[in-house]
């Protein structure tokens, strides 16, 4: 169906996630689908990624083993990207109310894990020139604020074991080169050429972090691509396989 913005996109899908994950949890199967939807979330990334970077490696291979790692580090020139993938959905009225408990309960969850990660992964990257990337399936409406708030409110990760123990400590540095953005963001800024990307996220992160905003505004700012291609080749095949089969169901009732 058409949705009028991206706000309603994303809501859309908000709900549509709970629904689902709502029916299969009835059905003893709410954690496969979560899991399945992580799976297919980070096959999407790195989908998006493979079409203009040739040099992707998983990071468990430059992690040592049982290390916290990324997804994949990307490497272009003497720029390496480490790129870490989270499926939970942030509402932007979250970001508003009086009662934070849900924000905290969203960030804490999610982002310190994340940015320990990415840290971590940095630890045994050979380039000088060190970007972090954490990709998130919804909005995030103040993302130069993001860094120094968790810095305040969650300083230490705690890796657990199996049976939720805490297994280390992991001292987080929040820092200022590891850029979070929705999905929305990072397919634009997938639109572009290997050589444009490092210069959208070079001009980016040199500007004042309170400054920042979306990586979209970057992008524009530098007269940049956006619309990405490999989603309207993606959108075509997929129309084109809904019309048929919308074709074939026509001729099924005709033929009755």
């Amino acid at each position: 169906y058409i949705v009028p913005s991206i706000d309603n996109l994303v809501y859309s899908m908000a709900n549509l996630n709970l629904h689902l994950l709502e029916y299969f949890s009835k059905n003893n199967k709410g954690a496969k689908y979560h899991t399945n939807l992580g799976y297919k979330f980070e096959g999407y990334i790195k989908d998006l990624t493979t079409e203009v970077f040739d040099s992707i490696v998983p990071a468990k291979k430059i992690a040592p083993k049982d290390t916290l790692n990324a997804e994949f580090v990307i490497t272009y020139k003497n720029t390496s990207i480490a790129v870490e993938v989270k499926k939970f959905m942030f509402k932007r009225d979250t970001a508003f109310q009086s009662d934070i408990s849900d924000l905290d309960q969203l960030l804490e969850r999610h982002l310190p894990k994340a940015f320990a990660q990415i840290e971590t992964t940095f630890q045994y990257i050979k380039n000088e020139n060190k970007i972090g990337i954490i990709v998130i399936f919804g909005d995030m409406n103040f993302p130069s604020m993001l860094n120094s708030y968790l810095k305040e409110r969650y300083p230490i990760y705690y890796k657990k074991d199996n049976n939720g123990n805490n297994k280390e400590e992991v001292d987080l540095q929040y820092l200022e080169n590891i850029i979070v953005m929705s999905v929305g963001a990072y397919e634009s800024l997938m639109a572009n050429n290997s050589e444009d990307i490092i210069e959208i996220l070079n001009t980016h992160l040199k500007k004042d972090i309170n400054e920042r905003g979306d990586v979209i505004q970057t992008i524009i700012e530098l007269g940049k691509e956006s619309l990405n291609k490999f989603l309207n080749n993606k959108f075509d095949t997929t129309l084109d396989h809904i019309l048929k089969s919308m074709e074939l169901e026509n001729n099924k009732e005709e033929s009755k």
